[in-house]
Order: structure tokens, then sequence, then C-alpha cells
């Protein structure tokens, strides 16, 4: 039974290390070939019209229009997109948290409840940091609500003026075609901001997972 241990033991440390030596022989996206050949990221450098209108695809979209998409024809990854950066954003969200513990810890009492259940919590730093990050979605929310109640004013008054026969109703149309394009924009691009949030929470805990697996 212990001979049997020690050889699983043996053939878990030969598997680990083969997994570090195939990771680390990998090249980063900086210095890979493969990645120097492809397209730049076109988000990275659109415009806020371009990203609020989702032009900034274009390009690649017209590409597999014309021809099945190949390896060479994707664009490279943003920073912010990268497995390395997303896992050093969470350990330092992780560290920032287990600090503020400490310090609140400081300043209770010896011996106080409060202090003994003060813990670090991850979903804490989580929701904070994505509130942090993603502040600017927030005015378009705002702007989402006042469009909702505009849209419901304006229909009121286009009705009106269809039974007064008023030329008004031409000035309440367009408010409430203008509260459906304000609609439009905010709908998928806070959708957008928030998957992509998501993606880097996921692209983060999966990377330290991996990292703290091979240790």
């Amino acid at each position: 039974m212990h001979k049997q241990e020690e050889n699983a033991a043996l053939e878990d440390f030969e598997i680990k290390s083969e997994l570090k030596s195939d990771v680390e022989s990998v090249p980063s996206s900086s210095n890979s070939g493969s990645h120097s050949s492809r397209p730049s990221n076109a988000f990275v450098d659109a415009s806020f019209i371009s990203k609020i209108c989702f032009t900034w695809p274009e390009q690649l979209l017209k590409k597999g229009m014309l021809k099945p998409l190949e390896e060479k024809d994707l664009p490279s990854l943003a920073k912010e997109e990268e497995s390395r950066y997303n896992r050093t954003a969470l350990e330092k969200i992780w560290q920032d948290e287990v600090e503020r513990v400490e310090s609140l810890k400081e300043k209770l009492p010896n011996g106080s409840r409060k202090r003994a259940n003060s813990r670090p919590s991850l979903q804490r730093a989580l929701i904070v940091d994505f509130l942090k990050s993603t502040w600017i979605i927030h005015p378009f929310m705002f702007a989402r609500a006042v469009a909702k109640i505009a849209m419901s004013v304006a229909l009121g008054f286009l009705i009106q003026g269809f039974m007064d026969n008023s030329r008004d109703g031409y000035l309440w149309a367009a408010v409430f075609s203008l509260s459906n394009v304000v609609l439009l924009l905010e709908y998928h691009y806070v959708h957008f901001i928030n998957q992509r949030k998501g993606m880097q929470f996921r692209i983060a805990a999966i990377s330290s997972i991996f990292s703290k697996s091979l240790r």
C-alpha cells in the first residue's frame, strides 16, 4: 500500500512538472511570432462613438463575409484580456481586501466578537472592483431611465396630437424616436461592458487556479 502511494505521488509530480514545462514553453502574446503577425485589436484604439455604435469590428466582419476566418485573421488580445494581467489584478484585489480587514481589526478592541468575525471576503472585493471599474455604465443607465419616461410622455402627447389634429405631433414623434435610439445604444453598450468584465473575472479565476495547481 505504501509503495502504491509513493508511485501515485511520483506520477502526480511528473504530470505537474510536464504541465509546468509546457506552460513555460508557450511564448507570451508579446513575444509570439503568430501574435505579432496578427492585426492590432480594433477595440483598443476605437473612439468612444465607435464603441457605442459597435463599428470597431467592421473590418473583421467584412473579411469574414468574403472568406472563412483563419487564426491569423483574428486580432491580437488586448492587455485587459490576457490571463497574466487579470490574474495579477485579481491578486491585487484580494491583497487590498486582506489589508482592509487587517486595518479594521487594529481599530477594534481585542476579544470583541466583531473582530473575531472579521474575515476577508472575495465576493465583497469583486463587487467593489466591479462598481469602480464599470462606473461609466451608470450615466448610461440613468439616461435609459430618462429615455423611458420621455417615451411614455411623448407617446401620450403624440396620441393627443392625432386626436386634436395638432402639428405638435411631429415634435413628439421626434422625441419618441430619439428616446428609442438612446435605449438601443445604452442596452448594447451596457451589456457589453458587463459581460466583458465578467469574462475578465472568469479569466482571472481560472488563471489563478491553474497557477496555484502548478506550485
